[in-house]
């Protein structure tokens, strides 16, 4: 199925979800099930200093219990909440709402809990296919690992270092 199929479909039952009479917050956990069905969900952006050095001391490899998580930049809870009050024109602008704000970056669990206002270093525009989404975990294999390699190198000579909203 092409993604701009696979988008229309899910905004349709997006639309179905919306006009249940379950409670929001039913509402929203329901949500988190159908958006992780689309492309790219839990998008990685970025990763914080203290990750990547993690990631270092582990020769950049995702090894159990790394305690690295995908941190959300955006509380989602706001942002689910935004998606049922809007009256959406259509699935191209519902998911480009979707695509703004369901943005993550690599963090160590210890910095997810207060993700706000961390710094993080910015992926550039060409990394949207690594530490794809696998449920609750991410990639993270041969490609994923170069590109840490990579930033970990140039790390202190690029501009992209920027603080979570």
């Amino acid at each position: 199925m092409q993604q701009s199929e696979l988008i229309k479909n899910i905004f349709e039952d997006f639309q179905l979800l919306k006009n249940f009479k379950v409670d929001i917050k039913v509402k929203k956990k329901m949500l988190k099930e159908l958006l992780e069905a689309g492309p790219n969900p839990w998008r990685v952006v970025g990763i914080t200093p203290e990750a990547l050095s993690l990631f270092k001391k582990n020769k950049f490899k995702k090894v159990k219990n790394i305690k690295i998580q995908r941190a959300h930049l955006k509380d989602r809870d706001i942002w689910y909440g935004k998606l049922f009050e809007e009256e959406w024109k259509d699935s191209n602008s519902w998911y480009e709402f979707i695509h703004k704000n369901d943005q993550t970056v690599l963090a160590l669990s210890s910095e997810n809990k207060n993700i706000k206002g961390i710094n993080y270093i910015e992926f550039d525009k060409t990394t949207t296919n690594l530490f794809r989404s696998k449920r609750i975990t991410w990639t993270h294999k041969a490609e994923e690992i170069k590109f840490l390699e990579e930033l970990n190198k140039n790390v202190g000579t690029a501009p992209n270092s920027v603080q979570a909203p």
